[in-house]
């Protein structure tokens, strides 16, 4: 597959062009290097002239399926609890190998969660979409050059724009509290991400989904989320439920260490409830 930066960005300056360039350039770089069977991996990069206009491409595997997001519109009311386990799992594995490598991907959403279809009729996850992903040393200069307010400050503000709080890159409904105050991210944000992505496999709904970016954001900070048995969802096992509950902790420190130790609390608790 062929994923390029469009040419026609004319609203654009030749210095974000640029940027943009070296950002698509280094995702590439960053994916080349991840050797993962759930993570889509690239094959080469091409950068060419079309009509004097440079033009940048990353070639990847070839996904013959949907994504995540798309297969959660058709599965109307969400998927099953043995079903988003199976993916939950697949992309701790995918989760696991970047922090190994103290990366960061900064963007876990249903949108970037491709479904590789396989020979057998079963589908894995394929985790794609680096383009802001940061490794956890360079972020801290990023925090540098666009320093955080305290998250007191951030709350007490509600209605106030939260981008002013610093650099802030991700997609507002899958965004960790520290992410949105642009503090300091590590591995535990992405685990963030993934309790939103399972909350929203299961219910059929985005964990929080306000009139504006900007509020959507501040309920990151701020409102504690219903369980998925008390939103409804009453054929979830309790320690699943427990699970992702504990992923969407407000506080990093309250939430799993690593993804290796949410896959094996999926684990422990598939053999106690799906032994098939």
């Amino acid at each position: 597959a062929l994923k390029i930066i469009k040419s026609n960005d004319d609203y654009l300056s030749a210095k974000e062009r640029e940027k943009n360039f070296q950002r698509f350039k280094r995702e590439m770089e960053i994916l080349s290097r991840l050797h993962n069977p759930f993570i889509l991996s690239v094959v080469d990069v091409i950068e060419i002239e079309i009509n004097g206009q440079k033009v940048v491409g990353l070639i990847t595997d070839m996904v013959e399926g949907s994504n995540l997001e798309g297969v959660i519109k058709r599965e109307k009311g969400g998927m099953s609890p043995q079903k988003a386990v199976e993916f939950a799992g697949e992309l701790t594995i995918a989760l696991e190998t970047l922090r190994k490598v103290s990366l960061v991907h900064r963007d876990l959403k249903p949108a970037n969660i491709f479904l590789q279809d396989m020979p057998d009729g079963k589908q894995i996850v394929r985790l794609g979409d680096f383009g802001i992903a940061a490794f956890e040393e360079l972020m801290g200069e990023e925090r540098k050059e666009n320093p955080p307010e305290p998250w007191e400050t951030i709350k007490k503000k509600y209605n106030a724009r939260i981008t002013n709080a610093g650099m802030v890159r991700g997609s507002p409904p899958y965004m960790s509290p520290e992410q949105v105050s642009a503090g300091l991210m590590t591995h535990r944000s992405d685990l963030y991400s993934l309790g939103v992505v399972i909350y929203e496999m299961i219910s059929g709904k985005r964990l929080f989904d306000a009139v504006s970016a900007n509020d959507t954001m501040i309920k990151h900070l701020t409102e504690k989320p219903l369980t998925l048995y008390d939103a409804g969802y009453k054929d979830i096992p309790k320690w699943l439920d427990g699970i992702v509950m504990k992923l969407l902790s407000k506080n990093p420190a309250d939430r799993f260490y690593s993804a290796s130790e949410v896959f094996a609390a999926l684990k422990a608790g598939v053999k106690e409830d799906y032994p098939e």
